[in-house]
C-alpha cells in the first residue's frame, strides 16, 4: 500500500537523521517505527486488565474472611412463615 503524508520539515529532518544513524533508508525506518508503536499499543489493554485484576485482588484481600457457616436450607428460610 502506498501512503502519501505531508510531514512538517522539522519532523522530516528528524526522521531522516534517525534513519541515517540507524543505517536504514527513511522508508524502512518509518515502517519499523510504526510497527513498534502498533505492537506497543496492543499491549496496553492487557496491562490495563492485569492492573485491574491486581487492584481487585487487593480489595478482596483487604476484607476479613468469615469462615462461619450459614444455614441456607429451605426449612430455615421459611421457618415461621405460617406453615
Amino acid at each position: 500500500m502506498n501512503l502519501k503524508l505531508d510531514i512538517p520539515q522539522p519532523l522530516a529532518d528528524e526522521l531522516k537523521s534517525q534513519a541515517e544513524s540507524s543505517g536504514l533508508d527513511i522508508s524502512t525506518f518509518v515502517i519499523q517505527t510504526l510497527k513498534a508503536i502498533t505492537e506497543e499499543q496492543s499491549i496496553i489493554p492487557k496491562l490495563a486488565n492485569e492492573q485491574f485484576q491486581s487492584k481487585l485482588q487487593e480489595l478482596i484481600d483487604a476484607h476479613p474472611k468469615n469462615l462461619g457457616s450459614v444455614d441456607d436450607s429451605r426449612e430455615s428460610i421459611y421457618l415461621g412463615c405460617g406453615e
